[in-house]
């Protein structure tokens, strides 16, 4: 996987960046492309590649603005590899340095989703204004599973509640900022390991739920069981989730009481936890969320 990030310049009155080129070449004439994205109104400032890319290969990219009233030159080339984050810039001067921020993950420890991206900007040179978040997600093969490119709304807390990661597996939480001066910083990367989980899939409902009726939460049967304990958290965006209620009970279906989720909050968490009578045992973590 390979990041392609660029630094547009400081543009003036009545000049708009509305596309970018992206390119990546099996050689520095730039003439055997393997791969490109042409007038790119989406990805304008930063693009990612998920080809299966030779990792043992170097290759060249560059990078193109397009503006509303011309086409900019080409970026200097510069090598790629494979898997890398990279930068490309778009211009030649020289960028304002931007401290990579710090992250932390707010949340129940192991959760497969519901849990919070905290975001601390260190600062810059010049102090630019943090305008912009760009959060992404990778397996353990460093193949992006989740992004969320130069986001101006969520800048210092991205929660996770529209995927579900898989259990038991290592994924890595890439982070940068983007300045108001257009510039941005290197990537701070976290690990984050989920929980073990054997139990297989939910049978009931878990996403778009009301909050005019019972919840009722049905595992598959599962063998050897010795004990399961339920605890219902209240998962709001960047706090510790908020233990409502724990019980031990031995059946794989749990019913919650509708007053359990009288709050504003549209999150929860349910940690069912199976101990198996070999001594081993199970963390499943289950979101639910409500509609309005």
């Amino acid at each position: 996987m390979i990041y392609m990030l660029a630094e547009p310049p400081l543009l003036p009155d009545g000049w708009e960046h509305i596309a970018t080129d992206w390119q990546i070449a099996e050689d520095d004439n730039m003439e055997n492309l393997v791969v490109e994205s042409m007038n790119d109104s989406t990805n304008k400032l930063i693009k990612i590649f998920n080809n299966n890319l030779d990792p043992k290969k170097l290759y060249y990219g560059r990078s193109r603005i397009i503006f509303n009233k011309a086409i900019g030159e080409w970026s200097d080339i510069k090598i790629i590899r494979p898997r890398d984050i990279d930068k490309l810039y778009l211009t030649n001067d020289i960028p304002i340095q931007v401290d990579p921020p710090k992250v932390t993950i707010t949340g129940l420890e192991g959760a497969t989703s519901l849990f919070t991206i905290e975001v601390t900007p260190i600062g810059s040179n010049g102090n630019s204004k943090h305008i912009a978040t760009s959060y992404n997600i990778r397996d353990i093969n460093g193949f992006n599973i989740y992004s969320d490119i130069y986001n101006t709304d969520e800048l210092t807390q991205k929660h996770i509640d529209s995927i579900v990661l898989k259990p038991n597996s290592f994924y890595i939480i890439d982070v940068c900022i983007h300045t108001a001066s257009n510039d941005i910083s290197e990537f701070t990367h976290v690990n984050y390991v989920t929980a073990p989980d054997n139990i297989g899939e939910v049978k009931s409902k878990t996403y778009g739920l009301t909050k005019k009726e019972n919840v009722t939460i049905e595992l598959p049967t599962v063998d050897n069981v010795e004990q399961i304990t339920y605890e219902l958290y209240r998962a709001d965006i960047g706090k510790e989730p908020l233990l409502l209620d724990s019980s031990i009970d031995n059946t794989f279906v749990k019913i919650y009481n509708k007053d359990l989720f009288n709050s504003d909050s549209e999150y929860y968490i349910c940690k069912v936890n199976v101990k198996y009578k070999n001594k081993t045992e199970d963390n499943k973590f289950i979101p639910l969320v409500f509609v309005n």
